[in-house]
């Protein structure tokens, strides 16, 4: 059986000095998203050979979820207050979760 589960994995470049600025901003992203209906986790990550690259790891119950997590209000909030941290725009890639049962 496949389930519903939608998987994204969002990768951010900071700008050159502000790894720190962005990855403070992220962390505070993560502690609010958690508590969000739907999310399943929502993991952050840090290159280890380039520190200015962060993964996020985010699996929700559905898409629809998802949807409502990009218009909730600390979502908004980070787009216009830490967006301008960033490098370039962030790369995003969605996946199917393919859960076998037995």
């Amino acid at each position: 059986m496949i389930t519903e589960q939608y998987t994204l994995l969002v990768k951010f470049t900071a700008k050159l000095g502000k790894e720190q600025e962005l990855k403070d901003s992220l962390i505070e992203l993560v502690v609010q998203t958690v508590k969000e209906d739907g999310c399943l986790n929502f993991d952050l990550h840090q290159l280890l050979s380039n520190p200015r690259e962060f993964m996020l790891y985010e699996n929700w119950l559905n898409k629809d979820f998802h949807t409502k997590h990009n218009q909730s209000r600390h979502v908004l909030n980070w787009r216009e207050n830490y967006y301008h941290l960033l490098e370039t725009n962030s790369d995003k890639t969605i996946w199917k979760y393919l859960k076998l049962e037995s």
